[in-house]
C-alpha cells in the first residue's frame, strides 16, 4: 500500500528495512526502471507501465479481489478503455458491488474467485466487522464456502485470447493461484500482486518463492510498495514497449 504522504511511505520502508534485517520481511526491489503511473486511491491504487499496453485494441484486465474499492479499475477504463473482468465472490464484497450505481460497461463483475482448480473454496471470515479480508489461510469457525476457478478457466470462459494485465489481491490465495499459473501457457504483459506474508501465518519464504518463480518465466519487478507487499512485474517480452509513451485516450 502507498500512502499519499511522503512521509508515511518513508516510514513504510524503514519498517521493513529492520523487518528485513530480523529475517521478517524482503528486500526485494525494483530491478527495471521504466515509466510507471499510479491509478486509483492510495488504499487500492497500483503501478502499471502504461506504454506495455495495447495501442491498437482496449486493454483486457482481469482483476482478482474487488473488495469495497474499484478506483484501479475505473481509472484504467477512463484513461485506456480498458475492458475489465472483476472476480470476487465474497459476500460483503457482493454486497458493497450491488450498492454501486453508474458502472461503465467495460466493468464486468462476476461472483466467483480465484483458485488453482474449479470448484468450491471454503473462506474465514474477515477479522473485524468492518473489513473484507476473506480468506483461506486462515484458522476460523465462521467460514463461508465461494465457487471459485482457474485462471485458464475463465480467460476460457469469457473467450480471452489476450490478457494485458492480471491483478491479485486475494487475502493469500495467490501462491497457489501462482502456482497453477506458472503451469500453464497464459503471459500476461503485467502483472499487479499482492502478497500477504506475516500475515495469517504466511511464511517470508512464500513470498520470495512465488516471486523467483515467476522470474523464472520472464517478469522483471518493476514496483514494489514501501511496505513491501504489492508487487508490479512487467514480462521482458513487454520491455521494450513499456519504454515507449502511451498517451491515455481518457473518457469523460
Amino acid at each position: 500500500m502507498y500512502s499519499d504522504s511522503p512521509l508515511v511511505n518513508a516510514k513504510n520502508l524503514g519498517k521493513r528495512l529492520v523487518k528485513a534485517a530480523l529475517g521478517r520481511d524482503h528486500l526485494l526491489f525494483a530491478e527495471v526502471a521504466l515509466p510507471k503511473l499510479r491509478l486509483g486511491t492510495a488504499y487500492g491504487g497500483w503501478f502499471i507501465a502504461p506504454g506495455a499496453l495495447p495501442h491498437d485494441r482496449p486493454p483486457v484486465v482481469l482483476s482478482f479481489g474487488i473488495g469495497d474499492d474499484i478506483s484501479f479499475d475505473l481509472e484504467l477504463i477512463r484513461r485506456y478503455q480498458a475492458r475489465v473482468y472483476a472476480f470476487d465472490p465474497t459476500p460483503k464484497s457482493l454486497a458493497w458491488l450491488a450498492r454501486q450505481t453508474g458502472l461503465p460497461a467495460a466493468f464486468t463483475a462476476f461472483p466467483c474467485g480465484v483458485a488453482e482448480y474449479d470448484g468450491v473454496q471454503r473462506f474465514s471470515l474477515p477479522t473485524l466487522p468492518e473489513w473484507d479480508d476473506y480468506s483461506i489461510r486462515r484458522a476460523s469457525a465462521a467460514q463461508v464456502d465461494c465457487a471459485v476457478k482457474r485462471i485458464a478457466t475463465l480467460a476460457a470462459e469469457h473467450g480471452l485470447s489476450e490478457i494485458d494485465l492480471i491483478k491479485m489481491d486475494v487475502e493469500g490465495s495467490e501462491y497457489a493461484v501462482l502456482a497453477d499459473f506458472c503451469t500453464g501457457s497464459l503471459r500476461p504483459a503485467q502483472l499487479l500482486i499482492e502478497f500477504h506474508h506475516g500475515r495469517d501465518d504466511i511464511p517470508l519464504s512464500e513470498t520470495t518463492a512465488a516471486v523467483a518463480a515467476l522470474r523464472a518465466l520472464g517478469y522483471l519487478i518493476f514496483d514494489v510498495s514501501p511496505w513491501g507487499r504489492e508487487f508490479s512485474f512487467i514480462h521482458r517480452s513487454a520491455v521494450a514497449a513499456a519504454m515507449q509513451p502511451r498517451a491515455p485516450r481518457i473518457s469523460t
